[in-house]
């Protein structure tokens, strides 16, 4: 990767989750039968920015997400993603994380297992996956609340990628990295090396 004039190491890729580190804000992020949604300033990756998730008492589908325009994600076409994830106690996850259609038969495009456990170890969780060749026209990247309503879930980190190759963390705030539009709600990119 070449940046005014020098060598850099790494593949110039795009995140394409446009708040992916909370160090400002939740904007661009909605929140679903959740009692609490919210950026919290430290406690994150580094200790700066996270987002809390926790479900509503009764709820039966707890889940932040951000949504995409319609067509952005391309069928037939290799995704990767990755983000930290944590809780206040070690619990399950409340569902699936990843690439969701945003409506026809909500197919997940690229997820995890339902239900991953998580505790207070703040961990990576990867995927990637294809997507169909009649994807649905809007799409969203859902997070979700652990079983418990007493127990938040946190993340840091999001990054969702085209191709099969799972990269190193990126966004507009990193060296040699920038942001398309506003700083933390547009999508980044810059030079990124396959993680280990």
């Amino acid at each position: 990767y070449t940046q005014s004039g020098q060598v850099i190491a790494g593949r110039c890729v795009e995140n394409l989750i446009t708040n992916p580190n909370f160090d400002r804000s939740v904007l661009g992020w909605t929140f679903y039968q959740t009692s609490i949604g919210a950026q919290q300033a430290t406690g994150g990756v580094n200790n700066t920015g996270r987002l809390v998730v926790r479900k509503a008492v009764g709820s039966t589908d707890a889940l932040a997400q951000v949504g995409f325009a319609t067509n952005t994600i391309v069928p037939g076409t290799d995704y990767s993603f990755s983000c930290v994830v944590w809780s206040e106690s070690s619990q399950n996850l409340y569902g699936w994380l990843g690439l969701q259609e945003a409506g026809g038969p909500w197919r997940f495009i690229v997820r995890l297992p339902s239900g991953p456990a998580v505790s207070t170890t703040q961990i990576s969780q990867s995927m990637t996956a294809t997507s169909p060749s009649d994807v649905y026209g809007s799409t969203r990247f859902v997070l979700r609340a652990t079983n418990s309503d007493t127990v938040s879930a946190f993340y840091d980190n999001v990054m969702l990628t085209k191709g099969a190759t799972l990269y190193a963390y990126g966004d507009g705030d990193q060296p040699n990295w920038a942001w398309r539009g506003s700083a933390g709600l547009s999508t980044s990119f810059g030079p990124a090396t396959p993680s280990t």
